[in-house]
């Protein structure tokens, strides 16, 4: 029931539930696997956005990262077993410089100020969201109310 599609990963449309241990009728501990969901829903216009500098203005910095990421993701679109969530993690480390060079190049469209602000705003949500979520990437004992509440974002979320 956690097996998803390559399409599905960087929209985190089905995160992987390692484990669970139900402490109470309303706490539990779980581990699942998923991404920050900014960084992950952000991450993915940010590959489109490169991908298209890449392909339109043949910026050498924007080829590489889109190669360096479609070489990790391309192999799966041809996988016809089951896969998890975790195969895309080698993609988010190339998802997370693409992130870092869309930023970079921010700050040469708008004013220095006003981009470090944007960035640094992007960067406490990230920081915030991923408290947020440590419960459930940790297995630290967490209300489940909270996590049917405020994490399960998505239907296809199943974390209690």
């Amino acid at each position: 029931p956690y097996s998803s599609s390559w399409y599905e990963w960087p929209l985190i449309k089905r995160p992987l539930l390692d484990a669970i241990c139900s402490i109470s009728d309303k706490t539990c501990s779980t581990v699942a696997t998923l991404g920050n969901p900014l960084i992950w829903w952000s991450g993915a216009l940010c590959v489109i956005y490169v991908s298209y500098c890449a392909i339109k203005e043949k910026d050498k910095k924007a080829i590489f990262l889109s190669v360096a990421y479609f070489a990790q993701l391309i192999p799966w679109m041809f996988v016809t077993r089951y896969t998890m969530i975790y195969h895309y993690l080698p993609c988010s480390l190339f998802m997370i410089l693409i992130i870092g060079y869309t930023m970079e190049r921010l700050t040469v469209k708008l004013s220095r100020n006003k981009a470090r602000k944007i960035i640094f705003i992007y960067c406490i949500c990230a920081f915030v969201i991923f408290v947020a979520y440590y419960p459930v990437i940790s297995g630290y004992p967490i209300s489940k109310n909270y996590i049917n509440t405020y994490l399960e974002l998505l239907g296809t979320w199943i974390f209690a």
